[in-house]
């Protein structure tokens, strides 16, 4: 799997955030209640934290750090305009290019003698 460094970094401190929430909610006395958003100034900015404690109530994240590292393990990193060959043969690659409509999004292009057959 390949993921710009942009993407790799921002999912694996999303994911992070989220084991680390439901950690400390796991060695609380109650689990009735979800814990309450974050509070500005934290490790994450407000709507990001806004978005993980969603994401938490929702009951969508279940996974412990070591889970995120070994995930995060397995992606290979590649820089904007970096050509992957996906085929050894050179019949398809793959080019992320900045996309221009979110901080460290990306666009991918297709290239490779596959495409042309």
């Amino acid at each position: 799997m390949y993921a710009t460094y942009a993407a790799l970094r921002l999912g694996t401190l999303r994911m992070l955030e989220l084991a680390r929430m439901q950690a400390a909610d796991a060695s609380s006395p109650s689990h009735a209640a979800p814990p309450a958003a974050p509070a500005a100034g934290g490790s994450a900015p407000a709507a990001v934290a806004d978005f993980l404690h969603g994401v938490w109530r929702s009951g969508m994240a279940g996974y412990s750090e070591a889970e995120v590292a070994a995930c995060a393990a397995r992606i290979t990193p590649v820089s904007y305009g970096q050509r992957v060959w996906l085929a050894e043969d050179g019949a398809l690659s793959v080019m992320a290019r900045p996309s221009g409509l979110t901080i460290g999004g990306a666009a991918r292009s297709l290239g490779g003698a596959a495409l042309l057959s």
